[in-house]
């Protein structure tokens, strides 16, 4: 990879009843890493009656004007999601979190740590330009017709060139 990643900060839009990241932070880890740490936890089991996705948007300047970007993961039914997508996925948060495995659905209703994850830039395209990023996860409920947002986290990232931040 040609860039570095880096975690900003984490904000919980909506859905504190179906899932509360308010123990959850971006942390200096050392001089130059910011790392992921704390706990979250879900109080209801998610089964394949959610869909998850994940949306881009991207700022050059670094000032929080966001354009859409067309790189995403397209909605996908929970536990179809965690047997196919997450499985590409899992390896970069399996040392630092007990979050489900790949095929384990529902997600369980529980509280799931994560301890100093550092964003790993192996998981986006080689292609990510380089600047401010914000990751879009979503959680909806119900029928194409009738589909709401009950959940929203933003996860704020840095871009740059490989070697800036370690």
């Amino acid at each position: 990879m040609k860039f570095d990643v880096m975690y900003d900060r984490i904000e919980q839009i909506s859905g504190q009843d179906y899932a509360d990241y308010s123990h959850l932070r971006v942390r200096k880890f050392n001089r130059t890493v910011a790392v992921l740490d704390g706990s979250f936890d879900v109080h209801q089991p998610l089964d394949n009656n959610f869909k998850v996705s994940l949306t881009t948007a991207y700022s050059s300047l670094g000032n929080n004007q966001f354009i859409q970007y067309p790189m995403r993961l397209a909605s996908q039914r929970m536990c179809d999601f965690l047997n196919t997508t997450w499985t590409d996925y899992h390896a970069f948060y399996q040392n630092n979190t007990d979050f489900p495995q790949p095929g384990e659905c529902p997600i369980a209703p529980k509280q799931y740590l994560i301890e100093n994850h550092i964003m790993d830039s192996r998981m986006f395209s080689p292609y990510m330009p380089r600047g401010f990023w914000k990751l879009q996860i979503s959680l909806t409920k119900g029928n194409v017709l009738d589909e709401i947002t009950v959940f929203q986290l933003n996860v704020y990232v840095k871009v740059e060139p490989k070697g800036t931040f370690y």
